[in-house]
């Protein structure tokens, strides 16, 4: 799992919508929420860093 898509529209700690390594995958879920909630939303994709990411 590299990249993960919550909606933090109704929760403080985030919905989890869909867990992918490809961001196409990630994309095609926040539309579908997005249509789903007719707009409703609040989605952010957040990446799991490696170390080296994170030590840069």
């Amino acid at each position: 799992m590299k990249y993960a898509l919550y909606d933090f529209y109704e929760d403080d700690q985030g919905e989890l919508i869909c867990m992918s390594d490809d961001i196409a995958e990630i994309r095609a879920a926040a539309k579908l929420r997005c249509e789903e909630t007719d707009g409703e939303c609040d989605l952010r994709v957040m990446k799991k860093l490696t170390r080296e990411e994170v030590t840069e």
